[in-house]
């Protein structure tokens, strides 16, 4: 991998250097929520956490969020295949169910499997990512033991104005976006839609399986959002959000019964709040929000529905924030949330009840920064669980800072470990976590560097047959990130180095690298501008498809480009490729990936 990685690093820098930038705006500044579920600066978050803004989004033109995921410090991800193929997100070295993916701070996890399908999840909804790492149970419970990734849809701004993409590239690929949203008097509102749809290319592949079915999987999305929000004044105001996508995706089965054997799944999810927000008096602010999570997933075989499994997560809750001195801020809250399953399956039980109460802490003293978060749930099926959460800040030089926390989380049983017939064991327990993290960050002006070191032990994990509580694991590990303007040049880069072990094995944790990152870069001049990306991983193990073997899987080293040149400010014609030298690499053993995609597009974007 060296010799030809090492070309394309220097190709991707090579042309990033030749034309002038306009200078970026200061990442340190952004505003995030999730990190103590209140605004802070980015810049003032304890825990490693970062943001995918608006504007990166738009100018990756990237399609759905895995891209943009798989570019972070601390994150990989897997995939069966190519968009819309099962993939999954490993958060420090946590499985794909031990990380909680939020979106408008809905749950939208499969309460049967654990896991979310945030391979369903594109882009022309969304307009924001914010990524916390390490346990966040104190501040939302179960599942967000590796860490949250939280997913904010469009929302409207200045004077109301459509927007519109029509795109096309090789192996059919299509996307088609509008929208609407603005400010009219007390309203702020927005409404999106968006289909994707490509006839992409075999998933498995055939030397995996005697019985893999040759011809291309193709994939289609139908997606869309709208929210409105009513200000009766500064002090108050309510709204909704509204979120769904549904996808269609051919996919392979390495065990059927025929090479023409047709298998397609077709998914949804989708999440749904009312809420009044109101400034009870200076210091007293109040949050009520209901909210449904959906996660819906159907098989067929030949056009038979084969399966089916629907999972609604209903939630109250209602915070308050207390500002009680200067600097000086509170949280309270309480949360009901009642999950139910509807499914093909006949589990022993199909809901439960979750009651929860959380407080959260954040001062600041001089150059010192403190931050404390508790949890309480208590669930109908299996019992009770804590979390906490302490950190701590100091100020070091000016723009130069240190960090240190300290958190434990849980995950609570999925139904399929719980209730499955002739597989689930109700007497299970949480898996549980605990991290202690280290960090420095610099920030001055466009530069924000971000350097953390951390560990994280699991115990009581589930697995094995019959299945219990039987493992531990222990994941240590460096993370190096970086956003800013350098030369001229706008710069993105993140280097992860981690071990992440099985502690009654010494094995590594399949499809985990020990050492990953990525470097971007972009410079504009004019009307054009152009950038790339270089993604790079190490070996890893995995678990063959059809053998379920352990085997040993390279490591990689894919290159991207995108660029846009501006007709008018508000109208641009951009290109993405991906894979752009064609590389056949492997995300999970047997499985396909993605070749040279190119997907040139009209973009109508109003500037705000």
């Amino acid at each position: 991998m060296s010799a030809r990685l090492s070309r394309a690093a220097a190709a991707l820098c090579a042309f990033t250097f030749v034309l002038p930038v306009h200078a970026a705006d200061d990442p340190a500044d952004e505003v995030v929520v999730t990190a103590t579920r209140d605004s802070q600066r980015l810049a003032n978050t304890i825990q490693h956490t970062s943001v995918i803004t608006e504007r990166e989004i738009r100018a990756s033109q990237a399609v759905d969020v895995p891209t943009l995921l798989r570019r972070e410090a601390g994150l990989e991800f897997t995939q069966n295949g190519g968009v819309g193929r099962v993939g999954g997100l490993f958060v420090r070295g946590a499985n794909p169910n031990q990380s909680l993916i939020l979106v408008d701070g809905v749950r939208i996890n499969s309460a049967t499997t654990g896991g979310t399908q945030i391979d369903q999840l594109l882009l022309d909804e969304i307009e924001r990512i914010e990524i916390v790492r390490g346990p966040g149970s104190a501040l939302y419970g179960s599942d967000a033991i590796g860490g949250v990734v939280q997913i904010f849809t469009k929302r409207g701004r200045g004077a109301p104005a459509a927007n519109a993409t029509v795109g096309f590239g090789n192996e059919g690929t299509q996307r088609y976006a509008l929208g609407y949203g603005g400010n009219a008097g007390p309203w702020q509102f927005n409404v999106n839609g968006s289909y994707f749809r490509t006839d992409g290319f075999s998933s498995l592949a055939t030397n995996a399986s005697p019985t893999a079915n040759p011809d291309p999987d193709g994939y289609k999305n139908l997606s869309g959002s709208a929210m409105a929000t009513y200000h009766f004044n500064e002090r108050n105001r309510a709204g909704f959000t509204v979120y769904a996508t549904e996808g269609r995706s051919d996919f392979d089965d390495a065990f059927a019964a025929s090479p023409y054997d047709l298998q397609t799944g077709k998914s949804l999810v989708s999440s749904a709040t009312v809420f009044t927000q109101n400034q009870i008096t200076e210091r007293w602010t109040s949050r009520l929000t209901a909210s449904q999570g959906v996660d819906q997933f159907r098989n067929y075989l030949n056009g038979d529905q084969t399966g089916r499994f629907r999972t609604e997560n209903q939630a109250l809750t209602w915070q308050n924030g207390l500002a009680f001195a200067p600097g000086q801020n509170l949280t309270l809250g309480a949360e009901t949330l009642s999950q139910r399953v509807d499914s093909t399956v006949a589990y022993s039980r199909d809901s439960r009840t979750v009651n929860s109460g959380f407080a959260g802490y954040t001062g600041t003293f001089g150059r010192s920064t403190l931050q404390g978060n508790l949890r309480y749930d208590h669930y109908s099926d299996f019992g009770s669980a804590s979390s906490y959460l302490a950190g701590y800040g100091f100020e070091l030089l000016e723009g130069l800072r240190a960090t240190a926390s300290y958190s434990h989380g849980f995950r609570a049983p999925s139904f399929n470990e719980l209730y499955f017939p002739a597989f689930g064991n109700p007497n299970l327990q949480p898996e549980e976590a605990t991290q202690a993290e280290v960090g420095l960050q610099y920030a001055v002006a466009a530069h924000l560097v971000r350097l953390a070191a951390f560990r994280t032990d699991y115990d009581n994990l589930i697995g094995g047959f019959p299945i219990q509580n039987v493992n531990s694991a222990q994941v240590t590990g460096v993370e190096l990130a970086y956003t800013g303007t350098l030369a001229g040049t706008t710069l993105r880069a993140s280097f992860t180095y981690q071990d992440p072990k099985n502690q009654d094995t010494g094995e590594l944790l399949i499809r985990r690298a020990r050492a990953f990152g990525s470097f971007g870069a972009s410079r504009a001049f004019g009307p054009f501008s152009i950038g790339g990306e270089l993604l790079a991983s190490g070996p890893r193990y995995d678990t063959d498809v059809f053998t379920f073997q352990r085997v040993k899987v390279a490591g990689y080293g894919v290159v991207n480009l995108f660029a846009r040149y501006n007709i008018t400010p508000d109208l641009f014609v951009g290109l993405r490729v991906d894979n752009l030298f064609d590389k056949d690499y492997t995300l999970a053993s047997g499985y396909n990936v993605q070749g040279t995609l190119a997907l040139l597009s009209l973009n109508y974007a109003p500037v705000r």
